[in-house]
């Protein structure tokens, strides 16, 4: 039994990773001026760390909608859910509302709750 609302939101979420990834290193990261060299590499890897995890968790629950029933489905998609959750909120949050990830990473909560829901 295939789970379309985890693989869609799977999907989404690890797209989100790969665009944050690329656009922050250009608009944020790289930008940066003045850092001592220690300073900026602990922010390009505190900055990245988020996607590289997003991404992981994108996959794994990508690969959950697809595969065989297991124990493991619904703790990762759980995992993500939260992940994801806790991660627009924050972006809602520490912006206002006024950037486009915290709708991405809600999306993707959606269709994982979704999901949840239909397992």
């Amino acid at each position: 039994m295939t789970n379309a609302f985890w693989f869609a939101g799977g999907l989404l979420g690890l797209s989100v990773a790969l665009v944050h990834a690329r656009i922050g290193q250009q608009l944020i990261v790289a930008p940066t001026t003045g850092l001592s060299e220690v300073r900026a590499r602990v922010l390009t890897g505190v900055f990245h760390l988020s996607s590289v995890y997003w991404f992981a968790l994108g996959a794994a629950v990508a690969l959950a909608g697809v595969m065989p029933p297991g124990v493991w489905q619904r703790p990762v998609a759980w995992v993500t859910f939260l992940i994801y959750a806790t991660g627009a909120a924050a972006n809602f949050w520490a912006t206002r509302g006024r950037h486009f990830g915290w709708v991405a990473l809600a999306v993707s909560v959606l269709l994982i709750g979704w999901g949840l829901a239909d397992a």
